[in-house]
């Protein structure tokens, strides 16, 4: 669902819209956090011998309330937008360019296993094996002997 649509639809400001920050997104970024203070705590241990540095504030707090027009707003919202839907399609094609070259990788690498299973099977079943031939000769001069086959103009008892 689009934001921007929601807020035309409804024909309400930007600044209307609250936006909470999702727990999961909090709680994944809390180890990467507490990794983060651990690491720039030993680095003031190392480098200033204490462990808290006090920082002064200076009337600057981390909210910021920035007063903006609704088409600025719709503005920021569609560029915003179309910048999401930029990197998702980048990801689409190099995804679809990705895919044939691996294909083709594979194909190049099992080609040479192919040719070798085609030409075994190949060999096994347009020429049979000696065995194979002597229990025919055998088996069709049996039944030449018991007269239940006829034998063929020209045949030479192979």
């Amino acid at each position: 669902m689009n934001l921007d649509d929601i807020l035309q639809d409804l024909k309400l400001p930007p600044t209307t819209m609250e936006v909470p920050v999702p727990r999961y997104f909090k709680e994944d970024n809390t180890i990467a956090l507490k990794h983060r203070d651990k690491i720039v705590a030993g680095y003031m241990k190392l480098k200033l011998g204490e462990e808290r540095v006090e920082v002064e504030n200076k009337g600057e707090g981390a909210t910021v309330a920035m007063e903006m027009s609704f088409a600025a707003a719709v503005e920021a919202i569609q560029r915003n937008e179309r910048g999401r839907q930029g990197k998702q399609r980048a990801m689409f094609v190099k995804v679809r360019t990705a895919l044939p070259r691996a294909n083709k990788m594979r194909r190049e690498r099992d080609e040479p296993r192919i040719r070798q299973a085609e030409t075994t099977l190949s060999r096994e079943h347009d020429a049979p094996p000696p065995a194979r031939s002597n229990v025919i000769k055998c088996f069709t001069q049996a039944l030449l002997t018991l007269s239940l086959l006829q034998p063929r103009s020209g045949y030479e008892g192979r």
